[in-house]
């Protein structure tokens, strides 16, 4: 996935004039064809999150367009004030883009993990908040992100080339930010989910679908939405499992809990599967890290059919 957004940020910024990429130290060589193609639009900030954020914050006030790219936990993490006051409050355009989400950097500890960014992040004002489930999904988002002109935030993958779209999405098609995967006309079961854990939502669905009417959306835009969309389209079904690469506060599942509690209608049966309020300790890549909190396929895969 950092591969396809350092090819979008290329191609966009051969577009666009005003884009100028700041990143924290890595990507060196996967920005070679930016450097090669925009000689003088970059700027390595070096191991310094918040004076990176409050550079390009700088560089926003005079008309450029920056792109922030680091570690993901780092980028919300260490600068969370400069985030909210010299990015947000000003309502600046900048687009800070976070590689490895979630568990995507399992096996370094927690000290890289984010699993609470869509949390922490949905309380600042103005920030729209993207996680896009694969590169199909990331075109989308960053085009978005970079059309509105306001702060942005992006959570990414790593390495991840696996598609959950037969085609390319569009928000334009939606006012409520969900994307349908699959959907049918008499299900009665909806399962959603963001980010790359999506694949492995799509595989359980793949496997539920063979004796089950089960829809699947993904919600890539997870701020700003219409809750009163939302919660006409949830209320359609009798049970929604939520799935999420996220603590089990914040985030979509409190999306979803707001938009249930303005309906009228009998409200839906809602099931979470996130990976809770606890820290995740111990080695392991990010399959071993989904498995052991039951992120996996075959997790998802039970705990539905324990619904039906």
């Amino acid at each position: 996935m950092r591969n396809h957004f350092a090819q979008e940020l290329t191609r966009s910024a051969s577009q666009k004039s005003e884009i100028f990429l700041v990143y924290g130290d890595i990507g060196n060589k996967l920005f070679d064809s930016y450097k090669e193609h925009h000689p003088g639009r970059f700027v390595n900030a070096g191991i310094a999150e918040a004076s990176m954020i409050s550079m390009a914050a700088g560089m926003a006030r005079y008309g450029l367009v920056p792109v922030v790219y680091t570690i993901n936990p780092f980028i919300y993490l260490k600068a969370l004030e400069q985030i909210k006051l010299d990015v947000c409050y000003p309502n600046l355009p900048v687009i800070m883009v976070g590689t490895g989400g979630a568990l995507a950097y399992s096996e370094l500890g927690t000290t890289h993990h984010s699993l609470e960014d869509v949390g922490v992040l949905s309380n600042l004002p103005n920030l729209r908040i993207y996680v896009p489930a694969d590169e199909q999904e990331l075109s989308m988002c960053f085009a978005e992100a970079l059309t509105e002109g306001t702060p942005a935030y992006i959570r990414i993958g790593k390495k991840e080339v696996e598609k959950v779209h037969d085609a390319q999405p569009n928000f334009q098609s939606t006012n409520h930010g969900l994307i349908p995967i699959r959907v049918s006309n008499n299900s009665e079961i909806l399962l959603v989910s963001y980010g790359t854990i999506s694949t492995e939502v799509f595989h359980a669905w793949q496997v539920l679908r063979k004796d089950t009417e089960i829809d699947f959306w993904t919600l890539p835009r997870l701020k700003p939405n219409e809750i009163s969309e939302i919660t006409k389209l949830i209320t359609t079904y009798r049970v929604i499992v939520a799935v999420e690469e996220h603590r089990s506060t914040g985030g979509m599942t409190a999306l979803l809990l707001e938009a249930a509690s303005l309906s009228g209608a009998p409200r839906p049966e809602l099931v979470f599967i996130n990976s809770g309020d606890k820290f995740h300790t111990g080695l392991g890549n990010q399959n071993q890290a989904r498995k052991s909190l039951g992120l996996d396929s075959d997790s998802i895969v039970r705990k539905v059919r324990s619904l039906v």
